[in-house]
């Protein structure tokens, strides 16, 4: 059996999150996602953060034999873990995030489940978008969000994997093109431009005297003034450059203050 993973694009998956069997479906018809409602009703629903706790349970032991019990025959399942990409990087080993302040790295937690033995090999995948949304060069790829960057930071995780001990010949990558006539195509481009312009809001909170309390939660009121213009019937440009960035940055900005609600 094979256990696939998608490992990213991290600011396409964040911060508005897909349902499990909506990307299984962009990866495969025979993949399901790997639920785990025994633990909590949104264990597996979306994402599988909850593999990256810091419990003092045994969720990783049972949850490899979940997968070997419960997949193999007709479906094959698929783990989504968009911060595994850091690990092709070097990052820290903790990070914030869970109810105690810390977090496992996504590749030491692989590692741990994969020593339980859930499958026979690993697929390693990653959904990016289509060449041609990026009008300048200045953001997509350098956000690693097309194929090339995507499958280079890919290998580097798989080579990762490899110099931990996992048999590099059970191991395969892939980079999954979104199309633009697809349904998740404007929810992952929302996510996309939501991440790049929240750096430039951050910036221009600051010219005015302002701040954002939380990064994360800056990130997520931007993804909503733009889902409020697809609602209003809005849309993106098909191919966005720098300077469209940082105009549509500054309307952002502009909502959000305008939208700030008085104290009753």
């Amino acid at each position: 059996m094979r256990l696939h993973i998608l490992a990213g694009c991290r600011d396409l998956l964040r911060p508005r999150l897909l349902p499990g069997e909506q990307v299984a479906g962009l990866i495969g018809p025979a993949i399901r996602p790997a639920t785990a409602f025994w633990l909590s009703s949104r264990c597996g629903r979306f994402y599988h953060d909850f593999l990256l706790d810091e419990a003092s349970d045994r969720r990783i032991e049972i949850f490899a034999a979940s997968l070997r019990d419960s997949f193999g025959t007709r479906f094959e399942p698929l783990l989504v873990l968009p911060e595994l990409f850091a690990a092709a990087t070097g990052a820290i080993s903790r990070e914030n995030g869970t109810e105690n302040g810390t977090r496992r790295r996504a590749l030491d937690m692989l590692l741990e489940l994969w020593g339980h033995h859930p499958a026979e090999q690993i697929r390693l995948h990653a959904l990016v978008l289509p060449e041609g949304v990026d009008a300048d060069g200045s953001w997509a790829a350098a956000g690693e969000l097309l194929a090339p960057r995507a499958l280079s930071r890919l290998d580097g995780l798989r080579i990762s994997l490899a110099a931990s001990g996992l048999d590099p010949d059970r191991m395969k990558i892939q980079a999954i093109e979104v199309r633009r006539d697809q349904p998740e195509f404007e929810l992952l481009l929302r996510n996309a431009i939501a991440c790049q312009l929240t750096p430039r809001v951050h910036a221009r909170l600051a010219e005015e005297g302002l701040a954002a309390v939380e990064i994360a939660e800056l990130q997520i009121a931007v993804l909503g003034v733009l889902e409020g213009w697809r609602r209003s019937g809005i849309a993106f440009a098909p191919a966005l450059g720098a300077g469209d960035l940082d105009r549509l940055a500054g309307h952002v900005m502009k909502r959000l203050i305008e939208d700030v609600p008085a104290n009753a």
